[in-house]
């Protein structure tokens, strides 16, 4: 088992120069899209800090629910009122 650790040790070691001139090679000729991408990036959180849309006013119903209302789900009950309503119901 050492003696294949030691040989593999030697393999890697073997291509580390390599390996590192090649990294450093890629991660040049990548820098002009990370400077893209960094400047890209920018471009849409200014875009997005700035935009403020209009919007139409929220639609409401001429509907009323009646006072006495007394179906399953009601939007004027809180959510601990509206619950024990359901289990009021399903028994």
């Amino acid at each position: 088992m050492e003696r294949l650790k030691e040989q593999a040790t030697e393999v890697v070691e073997s291509y580390r120069a390599s390996l590192e001139s090649l990294r450093d090679s890629m991660n040049e000729a990548l820098e002009p899209i990370e400077r893209e991408l960094e400047s890209l990036r920018h471009a849409v959180k200014v875009d997005a800090d700035e935009f403020d849309p209009i919007l139409p006013d929220r639609y409401e119903s001429p509907l009323k629910i009646p006072d006495e209302f007394n179906g399953l789900f009601d939007s004027r009950r809180d959510y601990l009122t509206q619950i024990d309503f359901y289990k009021r119901s399903a028994s």
